[in-house]
């Protein structure tokens, strides 16, 4: 376990000796995808998706559970058919796996499709239902 040098929160885990927790990382302390396309491994792939769930999307649009569900609600609306924010995730990294098939290299969508399922998982294991 370790203090976050930033906001000296919670202890947390991390796989290597980052100094600062997920909320206070910043992208540009995230790994980052190499301009020559060389594949990275995947370990670096799942901390790059974690970096952005956790630090630049979270403060872009603030909690995933709550612009999931919106999203759901309006999805939910447009269709006629009740949607969850799981549901919404889930879709969510559909779209990004379906623009896999327009571009397979494009790094972005795969650390986005990572990121939506461990929100849609996230979000699973914490309903009631």
């Amino acid at each position: 376990m370790t203090i976050c040098q930033t906001c000296h929160g919670n202890g947390y885990l991390r796989s290597d000796d980052s100094a600062l927790c997920p909320d206070c990382i910043v992208p540009d302390e995230a790994p980052q995808p190499q301009p020559d396309h060389h594949p990275l491994p995947r370990e670096v792939a799942i901390e790059i998706a974690r970096a952005l769930i956790t630090g630049d999307r979270h403060r872009a649009y603030g909690p995933a559970e709550r612009n999931l569900q919106a999203i759901a609600d309006l999805w939910s609306f447009y269709i006629d058919t009740e949607i969850n924010a799981v549901q919404a995730a889930n879709m969510m990294a559909l779209m990004k796996i379906a623009r896999m098939k327009a571009d397979a290299k494009k790094e972005d969508n795969y650390f986005d499709a990572i990121g939506y399922l461990a929100i849609a998982y996230e979000l699973a294991q914490s309903n009631d239902d």
